[in-house]
């Protein structure tokens, strides 16, 4: 998915463990950690891998892992990193944060605020909680054009991908509606969101399709055919490859959601 990965955040996360200050090196480390996501922020070099990518850690970096999903680091000499795992809350339509970015000038604010966030967890959680939800949406933001910034072609194609997220469009159709051909439609698109036209309305179903699974009673079947899927198996391919979640688990977090209790996580340290 273009680097990016789809995070409910239209209502606050819990966070259920944190450092404000944690050091690595030495050794290569291997996660998976179960139903909780993880932010780090860099303050060293080295190298995350994460579903078969390898992305550069830098001071100033900062990374958003989903759950469920083998990842690894390797540090170039001793690296400080904050990081906070947390469970988000299903309830609400999802949003695509990059796995990997370099915060620049803004990351002493972001890193303040997640230091603060950890310090207040234990005695103050629920202003923990608000002061994550706030820094995940400002990592989030950094990656997203306002809308009044987008070029006019790709405001057009959006609205149009918009109201027929089940009709089958083509990059044709989508050129046709952004009035320009779809090279250039392309070009602007990645300049803009990251990825060519189709790339979004991919990312649009499915943001859709995790949003109805998550709050509605409607069946994953008719969920699929409804949003362009030519199948519930298509649908289920897609999802797995994006949330590493099938329709059946990412509807039981939507219904039941995960509690703290349940949300363990596995470290594995390799030589």
């Amino acid at each position: 998915m273009d680097g990016r990965q789809l995070l409910p955040l239209s209502r606050p996360p819990r966070l259920v463990a944190a450092s404000a200050a944690s050091t690595h090196g030495g050794t290569d480390e291997a996660y998976r950690l179960n139903r909780i996501w993880c932010l780090n922020l860099y303050q060293g070099h080295g190298e995350l891998t994460w579903r078969g990518q390898t992305l550069a850690i830098r001071p100033g970096s900062i990374s958003l892992t989903a759950p469920d999903t083998d990842h690894g680091y390797r540090y170039r000499g001793p690296a400080t990193l904050t990081w906070l795992h947390f469970l988000p809350d299903h309830a609400g339509d999802p949003t695509a944060v990059p796995v990997m970015q370099d915060a620049g000038p803004a990351f002493l604010g972001l890193l303040g605020q997640a230091k603060e966030a950890v310090h207040s967890w234990r005695e103050r959680p629920e202003r923990a909680q608000a002061l994550l939800w706030s820094l995940l949406w400002q990592v989030a933001d950094r990656d997203q054009p306002a809308a009044g910034d987008l070029p006019a072609a790709v405001r057009r194609a959006i609205a149009h991908i918009e109201d027929r997220l089940a009709d089958p469009l083509t990059a044709g159709d989508l050129a046709r509606a952004a009035g320009c051909s779809v090279t250039h439609l392309n070009r602007q698109f990645r300049d803009a969101r990251g990825c060519a036209a189709m790339g979004w309305l991919r990312r649009r179903r499915l943001e859709r399709a995790q949003h109805l699974l998550s709050c509605s009673t409607q069946s994953a079947a008719r969920i699929a055919a409804n949003l362009g899927f030519v199948d519930l198996q298509h649908l289920s391919k897609a999802l797995r490859r994006t949330t590493g979640l099938g329709p059946r688990a990412l509807r039981a977090e939507g219904v039941d959601g995960p509690s703290a209790e349940d949300a363990g996580h596995e470290i594995l340290t390799r030589d």
